[in-house]
């Protein structure tokens, strides 16, 4: 029984799956299964799903060894850019479709007058701030 327990840990180590990619963000991680799941596999098929550390994707399918065709990029892609977006746009508020405030500014703008707001929104639209808006000509 003393053998036992060595071999029987042994085995346990051997086959404990280690993160192929533990360089991938949250995000990284989130769209690959996003992928993955969106794959549809015929009997005997099996993707082969990659991001390097410069974040490029590549995938596979593949069945019995052989490559039966490449993956499009382009779905992983998005879905980071659109996640990115996302977390860019997380604490502000749309005041104006595509004008977006952090919490100084929108209530900055929440002191503006009506005249003032219209002002406010030409100098944001043309790249100026809030605060540029207000100032005398």
């Amino acid at each position: 029984m003393k053998r036992i327990i060595p071999i029987t840990l042994l085995l346990a180590a051997c086959t404990a799956k280690t993160d192929p990619m533990p360089y991938l963000n949250s995000t990284q991680r989130a769209c690959l299964a996003q992928v993955k799941t969106a794959v549809r596999l015929r009997e005997g098929e099996q993707a082969m799903l990659y991001i390097n550390r410069a974040g490029n994707f590549t995938g596979t399918v593949t069945k019995g060894g052989f490559t039966r065709y490449e993956l499009d990029p382009a779905p992983f892609d998005d879905c980071v850019a659109q996640a990115t977006r996302q977390q860019n746009m997380t604490g502000l508020t749309e005041i104006a479709p595509g004008i977006f405030l952090d919490a100084a500014d929108k209530a900055l703008w929440e002191t503006l007058t009506a005249t003032q707001r219209e002002r406010a929104l030409i100098f944001i639209a043309n790249g100026g701030t809030i605060q540029s808006s207000l100032l005398e000509t």
